[in-house]
Formats: structure tokens, C-alpha cells, sequence
């Protein structure tokens, strides 16, 4: 006599996402995506509307969700739907030096004024930071914005 026990629907009855060399899908738009995406693989799947510059939420297999927090900003938004990685590399953009990607507005002085830089976190929260004279021309490479003295000497 032989006793056959059912097989659970789960893994043993569909063949794995690497046996059927489908990419893992890393992120969906939204928490029902999130879910069913995460449940249909087996592993976890990041809920992009629930991105934050310091936390990325993702729906787990087992139905549960995780929150990671970072101690800092990791991500800054480059339009309305993009992400991108924190980049405090000085570029010039629209006439002003500032980083290239960080979550909120910052700018440096090109000279020809009085003010050194700004910071504006876009929630009522923005600073200004002033020099006593008109301050001389400047330029940015790379990790820094730079200030010369006419004379040429870094200031």
C-alpha cells in the first residue's frame, strides 16, 4: 500500500523565478503592487509611494511590511516620480552653484553680492547666510564651490 501526501501549492508545486530566469522584481508603485509582487516571489518588494529621503518601506512574503530608516538622507527626488542617490557634487544650475542631488534647495554664491548661501527645506524652514562685502566671483568642481581674492589666493 502506498499513502501520498498533498503537496503544498508553494514552491514545490511552481517552478522557482530561477528556474525560470525571471529577474527579481526590486520596487513596485504602489502597496497593493508592493504586496501581491512580494507574495507571487518570495521576496520582499519596496512600496515606491512610501519612499522618504531616509526610508524605504517594503512589503514582505509573508504579508508583514519593513520600514528601513537610515541615520541620514540616502535619496533626493529629481522630479515628481524620480529617486535619486544623495550627490553633493558642486554643479552650476540655473545661474547658481549648488549639490547635485540633495532633498532640498541649497545654493552657493557665484559672487557679485553680499550672500553666501541659502538653504531652503521647502516645509517654512529656510537660511541665509550673509558676508559683511560684496563677495568676489567663484566656481565649482567637483566637492567644492570656491571663493577667490582678486589677488587669486583661495580665501
Amino acid at each position: 500500500m502506498t499513502l501520498l501526501a498533498p503537496v503544498p501549492a508553494s514552491s514545490a508545486a511552481l517552478p522557482s523565478r530561477q528556474k525560470r530566469h525571471l529577474p527579481s522584481v526590486e520596487s513596485r508603485p504602489d502597496r497593493l503592487s508592493s504586496m501581491s509582487t512580494a507574495q507571487r516571489q518570495g521576496s520582499p518588494v519596496e512600496d515606491e509611494s512610501q519612499r522618504t529621503p531616509t526610508t524605504a518601506t517594503y512589503a514582505n512574503p509573508d504579508g508583514s511590511w519593513t520600514t528601513k530608516a537610515y541615520a541620514g538622507v540616502v535619496r533626493a527626488p529629481e522630479d515628481d516620480s524620480a529617486w535619486v542617490a544623495v550627490d553633493p557634487s558642486v554643479v552650476k544650475k540655473h545661474g547658481r552653484y549648488g549639490p547635485a542631488a540633495v532633498p532640498f534647495d541649497v545654493h552657493y554664491s557665484d559672487g557679485g553680492d553680499k550672500k553666501l548661501g541659502s538653504l531652503d527645506t521647502g516645509s517654512r524652514a529656510s537660511v541665509e547666510v550673509g558676508w559683511p562685502s560684496k563677495l568676489p566671483g567663484a566656481h565649482g568642481e567637483g566637492r567644492q564651490a570656491d571663493v577667490r581674492r582678486r589677488s587669486g589666493h583661495r580665501r
